[in-house]
């Protein structure tokens, strides 16, 4: 199963995923949302719109994390992948469990 947990908060903006999913569908769904998430997140960073405090994609864990801070295309953006990731647990509760946090003006380092 895939542990997901999404922290937000005063414009920061986290996903941490670790553990493998029930199935190879499953499993391409949740990295499909989280390499979309961190692709733009990675591109806004390089235009100067966003500040990004962790980048972690360890495939052998596996452990997907992008935590930043950013402005309201971010947030869009993060809101996205959120509701992808909470569909997903909602049809498939054996695949993904989502654990959703609001973190005020901490960063995510300090709640992970």
């Amino acid at each position: 199963m895939t542990r997901a947990k999404i922290l937000h908060g005063a414009g920061h903006y986290c996903i941490i995923c670790e553990g493998h999913s029930a199935d190879t569908a499953c499993c391409n769904y949740i990295t499909g949302v989280l390499y979309a998430f961190g692709g733009y997140v990675k591109s806004r960073e390089a235009a100067g719109k966003c500040k990004v405090e962790r980048f972690e994609i360890d495939e052998g864990s596996p452990r997907f994390a992008v935590c930043c801070w950013g402005d309201d295309r971010i947030e869009a953006a993060f809101l996205a992948a959120c509701i992808g990731l909470k569909q997903l647990e909602n049809t498939r509760p054996d695949a993904i469990s989502v654990q959703v946090e609001e973190i005020g003006r901490a960063s995510c380092r300090e709640r992970v």
